[in-house]
């Protein structure tokens, strides 16, 4: 596997052929704009325990993810993130506060996303088209629910 990193931060990244897990090593505290975008093949990620910020559209289009798990250091998330991907089930940091616009749209997979208590905001589309979501709990902590947060995600 091949990383472009700058300053701690992942600028891009090249698979290997046939390489279906990418470990981001530790020391890198942010994942930048779509470093990740359209790598088909990858099916898990294990990110590092220094990470801070994921970055707009970081793994946008990772068609086989099958989980994506933050670690509890992360706490900004980009528009889209985590957008059009395969992922079945997500467990987003506890010190992150806001769900920006996007960033859990078009998972038709997801089955299970699980949001942390202390989470404030939940921008439009943030959990949208998530059509495979059975069950959500919306954390009392939450202030600001946007109208179409969940736009899509019609079978909750």
């Amino acid at each position: 596997m091949a990383f472009e990193i700058k300053d701690n931060v992942v600028i891009s990244y090249t698979p290997e052929e046939n390489e279906t897990t990418v470990v981001i090593p530790e020391g890198v505290t942010e994942i930048g704009e779509a470093a990740f975008r359209g790598k088909a093949n990858i099916e898990h990620v294990v990110l590092p325990s220094t990470l801070k910020k994921i970055g707009d559209y970081a793994f946008r289009w990772t068609f086989h993810m099958k989980e994506f798990i933050m670690p509890d250091s992360v706490e900004e998330l980009g528009r889209g993130c985590v957008c059009n991907c395969g992922v079945e089930r997500v467990y987003v940091s506890k010190k992150v506060k806001v769900i920006p616009p996007f960033c859990f749209d078009g998972n038709m997979n997801c089955r299970e996303l699980i949001l942390p208590e202390g989470l404030e905001e939940i921008y439009p589309s943030g959990i949208g088209g998530s059509r495979g979501l059975r069950m959500l709990h919306v954390p009392d902590s939450v202030k600001y629910l946007h109208r179409r947060a969940f736009t899509g995600s019609d079978s909750m």
